[in-house]
């Protein structure tokens, strides 16, 4: 609340999440099929290197890059 995000996170009891009308994200809109073009532009290849568990997006991402063309 301190930092003005309270219409963007939400909480429950154990967990916390993001609201997505909440905030603007070109990864949100590339998964709501909402501006392709300009969404698939800004993706450069990488994506949370220091996640292992974000390469399996990450190849979803790569499978797309085809249609932004």
């Amino acid at each position: 609340e301190e930092n003005g995000c309270e219409e963007c996170i939400t909480r429950g009891r154990g967990e916390m999440g993001i609201i997505k009308s909440g905030i603007e994200c070109d990864y949100y809109d590339y998964l709501d099929n909402k501006d392709m073009q300009g969404a698939g532009r800004l993706f450069k290849g990488e994506y949370m290197s220091q996640y292992s568990w974000a390469e399996y997006t990450l190849a979803g991402l790569y499978k797309g890059m085809d249609s932004w063309e």
